[in-house]
This record gives structure tokens, sequence and C-alpha cells, in this order.
């Protein structure tokens, strides 16, 4: 049953959407150096946190659009593959 599928995928989104950002708040200060450490990594949680008040603003709208729980969680997982062709490209 689909009902069955969501606490998984929940659980599953959960952890792989905040586990990316320790080693990249690493890598970022690493590649910005100690002089621009601090502007580097509020740069980059100023970006991550649009995202965190666009995500649940984008799952609720296609939720109400489509009336698919099932569709607004694909919507979502669109959006991580458009994100990182983003990153790719920069």
């Amino acid at each position: 049953s689909t009902g069955f599928m969501i606490f998984p995928e929940a659980f599953l989104m959960g952890i792989f959407s905040f586990s990316y950002r320790p080693p990249t708040d690493s890598l970022i200060m690493k590649i910005a150096g100690e002089s621009k450490a601090g502007t580097s990594i509020g740069y980059a949680n100023a970006v991550s946190q649009i995202g965190t008040l666009i995500a649940p603003t984008f799952v609720g709208f296609v939720l109400y659009i489509t009336h698919s729980f099932a569709f607004s969680m694909i919507s979502l997982d669109i959006g991580c593959i458009i994100s990182i062709i983003c990153l790719f490209l920069l």
C-alpha cells in the first residue's frame, strides 16, 4: 500500500536532506581559505535557507493542485535533481 511507503521515504529524505551539510561546509571553508571562511559559510547558509523556504512551499503547491501526496514527493525529488544539475553547471 502507498501509505506504508510514506514513512520510509520521509525517514530517508530527513536523513539525506541534512547529511550533506557538514562535509559541504568544511569543503567550502577549505576552498575559501582562512580569511574568507566566515563569509563563505554565511553565503552557503543563506542559499541553504532559501531552499528550506522554497521546498515546503513548492510541495504544498503541487499537493494543492494535484491532490496527490505521491506526486508532490516526486516533485521534491525532481527539485533535488535540478539542484544537482545547477551545482555541476556552476
